[in-house]
């Protein structure tokens, strides 16, 4: 049996893109923590050897991505921030 906690800390920065027109100041972009709660649980010996039940929160506390006004398509940086909000799951692996 395990527990996971999973802390994700992007800083704080400054959006200085192309997308700024001249004599603007950059945009602040903000902060943000991204936590992930996971349990997992393998069974023993006997009938059900082998076989392991995880459950788990991606993004717990549902933050929002902040905006990047020079980024383009989804106003953020998808590849940086969690642009999907607070999901679950249930994953069930069987080892022989």
């Amino acid at each position: 049996m395990g527990l996971t906690l999973e802390w994700r800390h992007i800083d704080s920065m400054l959006d200085t893109g192309d997308g700024i027109p001249p004599g603007v100041a950059p945009y602040p972009v903000p902060k943000i923590d991204y936590f992930n709660l996971a349990a997992r649980y393998e069974f023993g010996p006997g009938t059900l050897d082998g076989l392991a039940l995880q459950a788990g929160v991606e993004n717990v506390g549902d933050e929002d991505p902040p905006v990047i006004p020079t980024s383009s398509g989804a106003n953020t940086d998808p590849s940086q921030y969690d642009v999907l909000g607070r999901r679950y799951y249930v994953k069930l692996n069987y080892r022989f």
